[in-house]
């Protein structure tokens, strides 16, 4: 966050091209914390960002790990 709480324009920028993206698309910033899905990502994900909100990477890797047609982790 920048000064006052306020968001930094980039990010500002980015949320609203993703927005207008029918593509799922996820802002993850320099320390691998995701900032931002866009509507497209949200149907992909079955969760809306304003309830999951930013996510660090471990935090975001264990929700959404990748699994095999039977539910099983894949190997890393």
């Amino acid at each position: 966050m920048g000064q006052n709480g306020q968001q930094p324009l980039a990010l500002i920028m980015m949320r609203e091209l993703a927005d207008n993206v029918a593509t799922p698309l996820f802002l993850v910033d320099r320390e691998g914390v995701l900032v931002y899905y866009n509507e497209a990502a949200e149907v992909l994900l079955g969760l809306r960002f304003v309830d999951a909100g930013s996510l660090t990477a471990d935090q975001w890797s264990a929700r959404w790990a990748a699994e095999d047609v039977e539910g099983k982790p894949l190997p890393n």
